[in-house]
């Protein structure tokens, strides 16, 4: 996918913004349902940052499971 850096990009921003970008935090939650570890933990970390979402530490939880090491790091 093409987009995909923009996207996760856009889902940095957004934690960076903090509360101001808790309008997003729908459409955020719905990222933590993306296939990709790295989307999902982008998406986990700005809840996390915009409004200590509940969502974002299980999320978090289950990416420290992953295969992959670079996900867990």
């Amino acid at each position: 996918d093409p987009n995909h850096a923009i996207r996760e990009d856009a889902v940095i921003a957004l934690g960076l913004l903090g509360a101001v970008a808790k309008p997003a935090v729908p459409k955020l939650t719905l990222a933590l349902s993306e296939a990709d570890p790295y989307a999902k933990l982008a998406a986990a970390v700005a809840l996390w940052k915009i409004d200590q979402h509940p969502t974002a530490l299980p999320a978090v939880a289950e990416l420290l499971q992953s295969p992959d090491r670079r996900v867990r790091e």
